[in-house]
């Protein structure tokens, strides 16, 4: 699985507003691969799907795991574990604990079979949401922003360089937030929103952000703001 530095956004006070800055880095790795190798070892919030810590009775989870549940991690032993569905056939169809629909798969670390979806871009990712994520190049980076990013602060991203990477002409490269692939920093593909002045942020549940070279504003204590140019340096 191809190891990946994911840089986490903070709000950073810009004039009299907050933009979403990249400060802070972290590991990771592809989110598709099969769930056989340990994640490289590495500081802070970003994780892979790998080995867990999983323990079968839920000892790990507080005692919180129901009686077809299991505690563990599809995320590498640094992660948070979770409650995770028990299912008996490999690769079929299944609903995560978290109501998602998922496949039934082997992870290791965890004693038995678990239920785990894959989601877009975006999408909420991570232990606690039992998902990992869709797409060879995607990974599961997580921000420590609870209102921006909420069910445990995991989002699958893709690492894009120009709108061109993304594949698709509904979508743009934002810098909003960004991650460090092999050290070359790149922005995400997101759904293009170049309209200076339009809303970003947390807007009414779904994330939104900005391209077209345009910086996503949020005032102080709010989740929504503006979709900007960014101040000339004085």
């Amino acid at each position: 699985m191809p190891v990946v530095s994911v840089e986490v956004v903070v709000r950073v006070r810009v004039v009299a507003w907050w933009a979403l800055s990249v400060v802070v880095s972290a590991v990771g790795v592809s989110c598709t691969a099969e769930e056989s190798e340990a994640p490289a070892e590495g500081e802070g919030e970003g994780e892979g799907e790998g080995e867990g810590e999983g323990e079968g009775e839920g000892e790990a989870c507080g005692g919180t795991c129901g009686a077809n549940e299991r505690c563990g991690s599809i995320f590498g032993p640094n992660a948070e574990p979770a409650c995770f569905a028990s299912c008996s056939d490999g690769n079929t169809p299944c609903q995560t604990a978290t109501g998602l629909e998922g496949a039934c798969r082997v992870i290791g670390g965890i004693d038995g079979s678990v239920c785990r979806a894959q989601v877009a871009d975006l999408e909420a990712c991570g232990n606690a949401a039992n998902a990992g994520c869709v797409g060879d190049d995607a990974v599961c980076a997580f921000f420590p922003d609870p209102a921006l990013f909420p069910d445990g602060g995991g989002v699958c991203v893709t690492g894009c360089q120009a709108d061109a990477d993304c594949g698709d002409a509904a979508l743009g490269c934002t810098n909003d937030l960004r991650v460090s692939v092999g050290g070359v920093v790149q922005g995400v593909c997101v759904p293009a929103n170049t309209v200076l002045d339009s809303a970003c942020g947390r807007v009414a549940g779904e994330l939104i952000l900005c391209t077209g070279g345009l910086k996503c504003f949020i005032e102080d204590d709010a989740v929504e703001g503006f979709c900007g140019e960014v101040p000339a340096e004085p």
